[in-house]
């Protein structure tokens, strides 16, 4: 489990590094879920990436019980929501990066104008209704609209989750999420851009799962 909880905090420093997330305690929230175990090991509270070590990251599971010390963040009702709803992720990231967020409070989808956000996620990013932090009905949006294979989703007024099957997978769409938010906004300056179809889409994430994960993803 220790190289799964490093593995998580180097995530949520790069984070930090990069200037995705904020600091203090508007930061955001990174988890990773153990499959051996089931148990959830998430940031906590009001503390910053920086200053993180394994012992810090309070662990859970998934009915909301606590195994050690610590203040879990309360994005952990909306994570519990993901992780129950989608076996396949076990990793996710809650920031406010400003280009995707700046979609976010548009209530605007990012669209597909860059191959990045078609190999990554192959979708538009979607936006989850609004609904106040710490309420169920938070992390209720957020799975409806990921519904499906979507690993990414932009939360109304409020910011991004990203996910994937590791750590360093969340990290790389939160990343790319940004980036394709950065290009549609500076594109859309400079007239009009144009989205990938669907077909190109699909075209764009098989090639690259096929040349670079060897694996299929639709």
């Amino acid at each position: 489990m220790g190289n799964l909880t490093e593995r998580l905090i180097q995530t949520a420093q790069t984070l930090e590094r990069l200037g995705l997330s904020t600091v203090g305690p508007a930061k955001g929230s990174c988890s990773v879920r153990d499959d051996e175990s089931g148990f959830v090991y998430l940031t906590p509270s009001g503390k910053p990436f920086s200053e993180l070590t394994p012992s810090m990251l309070v662990k859970v599971d998934l009915e909301g019980n606590r195994f050690s010390e610590g203040k879990p963040s309360v994005d952990f009702i909306f994570h519990r929501a993901i992780y129950k709803a989608r076996s396949d992720i076990k990793c996710i990231i809650h920031l406010h990066s400003p280009y995707a967020t700046a979609f976010a409070v548009c209530r605007r989808e990012i669209p597909v104008h860059m191959q990045a956000i078609a190999n990554t996620v192959g979708y538009p990013i979607p936006i989850a209704d609004f609904a106040l932090p710490g309420t169920e009905k938070l992390g209720e949006n957020i799975v409806r609209a990921m519904a499906g294979k979507i690993n990414a989703a932009l939360m109304a007024n409020h910011g991004i989750v990203a996910c994937g099957a590791t750590p360093e997978e969340a990290l790389h769409v939160a990343d790319t999420v940004e980036t394709g938010a950065q290009v549609s906004f500076i594109a859309t300056l400079m007239g009009s851009p144009i989205a990938l179809t669907q077909e190109e889409v699909d075209g764009a994430r098989g090639f690259y799962a096929s040349a670079f994960l060897g694996g299929d993803k639709k």
